[in-house]
């Protein structure tokens, strides 16, 4: 999942009651965000993929996003071949929220070929 894989990334995702904490210090009402990952609906309607990764937040601090991933499911909840639109109200949430979001690289890693060898 993603949140393990933020987790071995060493990436600290604060939890939803330090979050309020921080907006309630802060003076701020709670409001929703997402995780900080642009989605845009593919051409061939296979669902969304990730069109752009902000800066600074949870997606980028978890380093396993890249642009062109697809975007499988959303706490699991299949969202192949639904909009955009459909799948916002599944991926915002007030911060600290933890998600779960599946997803299919764009470019898998490829462990045949010359990586690894073995000696006799």
């Amino acid at each position: 999942s993603a949140e393990d894989k933020a987790w071995l990334a060493g990436v600290h995702l604060p939890t939803a009651g330090e979050a309020a904490a921080r907006s309630e210090a802060a003076g701020r009402s709670a409001v929703l965000c997402g995780v900080g990952l642009g989605l845009a609906d593919h051409w061939d309607n296979t669902g969304a993929r990730v069109s752009d990764i902000m800066p600074h937040s949870p997606a980028a601090e978890s380093k396993v996003f890249s642009k062109g991933d697809r975007v499988v499911s959303i706490d699991g909840v299949d969202v192949r071949g639904r909009r955009v639109d459909d799948i916002k109200p599944l991926i915002l949430g007030q911060p600290g929220t933890v998600i779960t979001v599946g997803f299919i690289p764009a470019n898998p890693v490829n462990l045949r070929g010359s990586l690894f060898s073995f000696a006799d």
